[in-house]
């Protein structure tokens, strides 16, 4: 559960914001979308099975409904209907949209910081280097593959290669807290990331850019 996803809104996003035009946004944006149902629906049927109050199999009813019910599948699903039928959202909302946004990242560190938690046994110890290896040696490794094999500009290169080593996606504190699995080593992980991720960024940019 706490491998798949990636924290795109609410790490790579201001990045790019504050170090490149509305292009880097755009391609961050549709990196997103990709990304979404991994973060949202691939963790929430890992969180399920693997979850002491599951039977082992999965009900896929019960998960749609929880699926589309939830807030960000259903502005995505929106947002794209919305743009297939060439249709644009009303400036008000889009106002009202950028200043909730601002306190995305805000609410997110707060969120984590509650749970964070520094004291565990070694055997929590080598479950979170585990993690941390998997998650970054692939991101890197993936995101400096592509950025050489594609044939794209340097921008849209960092773009890809930092978007492959985002944050955990906070969604997986929900599904931790939901499903009753112990809060500590997920809220570890997810703070650990958000350094490491911030150091990988720095790496990143000085060989892509």
């Amino acid at each position: 559960m706490l491998a798949p996803g990636l924290s795109l809104s609410s790490f790579t996003l201001p990045l790019f914001e504050g170090l490149h035009d509305s292009t880097a946004l755009t391609q961050v944006a549709m990196l997103d979308i990709g990304n979404a149902p991994i973060s949202l629906v691939g963790a929430y049927i890992l969180a399920y099975l693997y979850s002491s109050d599951s039977d082992a199999t999965l009900d896929c009813k019960k998960l749609a409904k929880s699926v589309l019910r939830t807030i960000p599948i259903m502005v995505y699903i929106v947002t794209i209907v919305l743009n297939v039928s060439k249709i644009s959202y009303p400036p008000f909302v889009l106002n009202v949209a950028s200043n909730i946004a601002k306190a995305n990242m805000p609410c997110s560190f707060l969120m984590l910081g509650v749970a964070l938690e520094f004291h565990f046994g070694r055997e929590e110890l080598l479950d979170l280097g585990k993690l941390l290896l998997l998650r970054y040696a692939c991101g890197i490794c993936v995101g400096l593959l592509l950025s050489y094999v594609l044939p794209v500009d340097p921008v849209t290169r960092f773009v890809i290669a930092v978007g492959l080593v985002a944050p955990l996606p906070l969604s997986s504190i929900t599904y931790t807290k939901q499903f009753h699995y112990k809060m500590e080593l997920p809220a570890a992980f997810a703070n650990t990331t958000v350094l490491f991720s911030f150091f990988s960024a720095i790496f990143l940019y000085k060989i892509l850019m």
